[in-house]
């Protein structure tokens, strides 16, 4: 129970009714709701259920009511220790000298809470993977895709945005040189080893780009010895889908790009290889922006959910799925998935 209007996220008027205290005074009550508060570790957790009685002066959390909520409450040497439904520690409270358990809460202002419920600007922007507002504007404006509704300007910032895309300074944002037609140049990264790994032990991702449509392709790995049979399968798959050959494959000096094994196929197949100077990513740019963009939207995915981070290899095929189907600068008009 709470005095205080201005805490709650949610509050339903309609709910009304009378509280008979110790004393036998009775208090009128003027809805319940929702609180949202802030923990140490800056997630935000909701306490649902909360009457408001303005005439009440002090907050009070009935523990025999968590209790039949199915929370969990130990009490040991003066401590109080409160536990979720999903039995996660909610709150540590010290006893005081008057025998009370006074709870501090960082109640916080629900904006962004009751944004993400109703807004439509909002709901788009998770579903496509966290994907900028201006990219969004852009796919509605130009007609890219269907069904997809008018998208204003959004003024609050995504807090899973800003944690999971923070980024080392950038490459240069353009190439001098974009090929004319599919698979005339492909470029490729690993990425790995991610912790912790799939369910089925998978620790790397295969990340191959094509440079003329910027449409991307990606295999999960278990070791980075996987990369060269993962690259035969891909040429193959690709050249019988396209219609193409495949000319040009960019890479690092990673080993598993540098066998004597791979070169020969490579020579063999007539396949041209660039491989970048060591310690600079930036002669491959395009990939490793683009394994930027599918971490960051894959982290904001399984951030935004709570999900836990072994279905991170669900999540980068997601974010390579929904980039193919938003715009590039590279790109005039068109998705990579138009373009491809």
């Amino acid at each position: 129970m709470t005095g205080s209007h201005n805490v709650f996220a949610e509050l339903d008027s309609g709910v009304t009714g009378t509280v008979k205290f110790g004393d036998g005074s009775l208090m009128e009550i003027q809805g319940k709701g929702t609180v949202l508060f802030a923990c140490k570790s800056g997630e935000h957790r909701r306490l649902d259920g909360v009457y408001y009685i303005p005439r009440l002066t002090t907050n009070i959390i009935s523990l025999g009511q968590m209790d039949e909520d199915g929370f969990k409450i130990d009490i040991e040497a003066g401590v109080l220790r409160l536990y979720d439904l999903q039995r996660q520690l909610l709150a540590k409270v010290h006893r005081t000298p008057s025998r009370l358990y006074l709870l501090d809460m960082n109640i916080t202002a629900p904006m962004c809470f009751i944004a993400r419920v109703g807004d439509v600007a909002w709901r788009w922007h998770e579903r496509y993977g966290h994907l900028n507002f201006q990219a969004l504007r852009k796919l509605r404006r130009a007609d890219m895709v269907r069904g997809l509704p008018p998208i204003d300007h959004v003024n609050q910032v995504c807090e899973n945005c800003v944690l999971a895309k923070q980024k080392r300074t950038p490459f240069p944002q353009a190439a001098k040189y974009q090929a004319q037609e599919e698979l005339e140049l492909v470029h490729g990264d690993l990425c790995g080893p991610i912790s912790p790994p799939t369910p089925v032990g998978n620790l790397y991702f295969l990340l191959l780009v094509d440079d003329m449509s910027r449409y991307m392709w990606l295999t999960l790995l278990r070791s980075k010895a996987d990369a060269a049979a993962a690259i035969m399968a891909f040429q193959a798959r690709v050249e019988r889908e396209s219609g193409k050959k495949l000319k040009v494959l960019r890479t690092d000096n990673g080993g598993e790009f540098t066998s004597v094994e791979f070169g020969e196929y490579c020579a063999g197949e007539g396949i041209q290889r660039h491989q970048s100077a060591p310690y600079t990513p930036q002669q491959n740019g395009i990939v490793e922006r683009r394994n930027q963009m599918v971490v960051n939207t894959a982290r904001s995915i399984l951030r935004a959910r709570g999900m836990p981070g072994y279905f991170w290899g669900e999540a980068v095929h997601t974010a390579v799925f929904l980039l193919n189907r938003s715009p590039t600068n590279a790109l005039d008009g068109m998705t990579p998935f138009q373009a491809w």
